[in-house]
């Protein structure tokens, strides 16, 4: 049922742009669909309603394979990061980002990706990479989109 929700949602409410990283393939949505969608499978213990608590005590009771847990934490961060500084930034839906925006999501990504000095090209491969890891998860775990 995640597996569906998750095609429906992909065909009733796309990505507003590239920047949307929330809802893109392999976005943050689907991290928290892996994180639910497990939870509802194995239970829910109480204070892990967060994602990232929840994959966290996925993998600690060996739910969720720890290497696949701790991509999945990363990427959360990361889409959080982004959605976060474009939203300050510019607002939803932009396709491309002012200089000032552009630095400053830059300034903030960086660091989390262990890449000082990272270029728009480099993050734009990195989110690219994350959203593919995401995607295989995805699919392993719950299902092909449908």
């Amino acid at each position: 049922d995640a597996a569906a929700m998750r095609g429906r949602l992909l065909r009733e409410l796309p990505p507003s742009g590239p920047w949307d990283v929330k809802m893109r393939p392999g976005g943050g949505i689907e991290v928290e669909f892996i994180a639910q969608a497990l939870q509802l499978v194995h239970g829910v213990r109480p204070g892990c309603q967060a994602t990232r608590a929840a994959l966290r005590h996925l993998a600690d009771e060996g739910r969720l394979p720890a290497d696949t847990a701790a991509m999945l934490i990363r990427a959360d961060r990361l889409w959080r990061t982004v959605q976060s500084m474009v939203r300050i930034t510019v607002g939803r839906g932009a396709d491309d980002l002012p200089p000032a925006a552009e630095e400053a999501l830059l300034r903030v990504a960086g660091p989390q990706l262990g890449t000082p000095g990272l270029t728009l090209p480099q993050l734009r491969a990195a989110l690219d990479a994350a959203a593919q890891d995401v995607r295989t998860a995805f699919t392993t775990l719950v299902g092909v989109p449908e």
